[in-house]
């Protein structure tokens, strides 16, 4: 009995080590924050965040910011309702992007994307692909999208950003 008791054990443990852990796979978090009392801060803002693990402390957590721009050009509001206005995207540590919202006391929401593995990848590659170099810039223009529905849409057509909003009856782009 007793020899049958530790033949179990040892066939467990070898079974554990060999097998992958659950805690091993990245995940994407979407990180909303609310309003604000800036003007440019009204309407909230996200981040898709990606935690190589779920053991990853929030230093380790890499957050992609799609509503970074230089907020002091000339004719910034003006460029901004026309669609003129250039935005990248920039990435910090989930700690760096929580304390600059909380400083700001906006309410954060952290919400895990419940995504398949490949989809789960399909989104890291997109998020990695936005942060090259050769890719830094996009123009923005509230009046055809908003950063909330590229991130939505990042994450239901799998990194697919929409370019503008469809008339009735057209197809999406």
């Amino acid at each position: 009995m007793r020899r049958a008791v530790l033949t179990a054990a040892l066939l467990g443990l070898i079974l554990t080590a060999a097998a992958p852990s659950a805690l091993a796979a990245p995940h994407v978090d979407l990180v909303t924050f609310g309003p604000g009392d800036l003007i440019f801060t009204r309407f909230g803002h996200g981040a898709l965040c990606v935690a190589p693990s779920d053991d990853a402390t929030d230093d380790e957590i890499t957050c992609y910011n799609y509503g970074v721009t230089n907020f002091h050009q000339p004719n910034l509001v003006m460029k901004f309702l026309r669609g003129g206005v250039k935005f990248w995207v920039d990435t910090d540590s989930m700690t760096e992007t929580l304390d600059h919202y909380n400083l700001q006391d906006r309410t954060i929401y952290r919400q895990r994307l419940l995504l398949s593995d490949a989809a789960t990848a399909q989104i890291i590659a997109r998020l990695e692909h936005d942060i090259r170099p050769e890719n830094p810039e996009y123009l923005y223009c509230p009046l055809y999208t908003s950063a909330a529905a590229d991130e939505r849409a990042r994450v239901a057509i799998g990194g697919r950003r929409i370019s503008k909003k469809e008339k009735q009856g057209e197809e999406p782009t």
